[in-house]
């Protein structure tokens, strides 16, 4: 009996000194990784009781995309949650306008750093401008007159430019769905499911994010072998939807919201990379065919300020430029610096 409690005790003390040890090792690898600013993230987002989702507030990563073609990056959230400039020069200098941007995934374009993004073009080269990028991931119409009312109208922007993309009409369906709204038909909150706060939790170490780096490359590899569709570009599928009651309704109040203001408002729409990759660049596949073309003639008759991008778009794709990823859906370095010169043509003539 003496003996048996004598190995159970070596047992025990040879499993604290274990957990000990990995406890311990644990913590130099966390050192270590926070040392070399190896704090890997992708698009990370938490649940909100208004706006279903939104970006971590003071909050910092290294970009990383589990297929390897962009990544390296910092990219910075600031104390409102809006995609930045890791420094905080804009607030030191005088402007002389205000620009709000209005978007998906593609404004708040973490793909890029921050200062190759449209957003960040436009600051940089008009440094008497203030630009508030007020992109988040998977947001449509739907969110934007919710986000001037709660937000955006406090900034008192000058210009507020709202980006759209072909797979809006479809979100904005699905979030109608779970909004709550007002007796007169207003939309006061899409609430978002409840918040895990495990994963919150663990965002705050640098390990947990390098093993869910690991985690969404192998998932990336493991879903990605096999893609053949007719409008599957690079593993993705492109919508070309018609303009949906619903989605008219919404851009509509969000421009007569922002005029009603004094601001101006301007709309452009991400060309189709379908188009641009397929070789589908004659004439006659402009006339009216993808979502673009579809969004602009609308924009027209509801006299709509619209900012084309497809022409230009067209025109550096026939010059060999590659304005997307070959790969991920977002733009490319290109493509930013091409959205970026379209959206300042307009400023500048404001």
């Amino acid at each position: 009996m003496h003996q048996k409690n004598r190995k159970l005790k070596q047992f025990v003390i040879s499993t604290h000194l274990v957990v000990i040890g990995i406890i311990i090792g644990l913590l130099i690898i966390e050192v270590i990784l926070r040392i070399f600013g190896i704090g890997y993230g992708n698009a990370p987002l938490i649940s909100d009781h208004v706006f279903h989702h939104i970006h971590p507030q003071s909050y910092s990563f290294k970009s990383h995309d589990p297929c390897h073609e962009y990544g390296g990056h910092d990219v910075f959230y600031d104390q409102d949650g809006l995609v930045s400039f890791t420094t905080n020069f804009q607030t030191t200098r005088k402007h002389t306008k205000k620009i709000a941007l209005l978007g998906d995934s593609f404004t708040e374009a973490t793909q890029v750093a921050y200062a190759e993004s449209f957003a960040g073009i436009i600051q940089n080269e008009r440094k008497e401008l203030l630009v508030k990028n007020y992109g988040v991931s998977s947001y449509s119409p739907i969110f934007y007159s919710l986000l001037w009312e709660r937000k955006v109208k406090f900034f008192k922007p000058d210009i507020v430019i709202m980006q759209l993309y072909s797979n809006d009409i479809s979100s904005d369906e699905s979030y109608q769905k779970i909004a709550v709204f007002s007796n007169d038909g207003q939309i006061q909150a899409i609430p978002g499911p409840p918040q895990n706060k495990i994963i919150i939790f663990l965002r705050k170490f640098y390990l947990a994010r390098f093993i869910r780096k690991v985690q969404l490359q192998l998932y990336w590899y493991s879903s990605h072998e096999k893609q053949d569709d007719t409008r599957v570009i690079s593993g993705y599928i492109e919508e070309n939807p018609d303009l949906s009651q619903l989605t008219k309704g919404l851009i509509l109040q969000c421009k007569q919201n922002v005029e009603h203001s004094g601001a101006k408002f301007y709309l452009f729409v991400i060309p189709s990379k379908y188009r641009l990759m397929k070789g589908a660049l004659s004439k006659r596949s402009m006339q009216f065919n993808e979502f673009s073309d579809k969004v602009k003639k609308w924009a027209i008759q509801q006299d709509i300020n619209f900012i084309d991008m497809t022409i230009s778009f067209r025109k550096q794709s026939l010059l060999g430029n590659q304005l997307f990823f070959k790969k991920d859906i977002h733009l490319s370095k290109k493509g930013h610096q091409c959205v970026a010169k379209e959206l300042l043509n307009v400023i500048d003539n404001f």
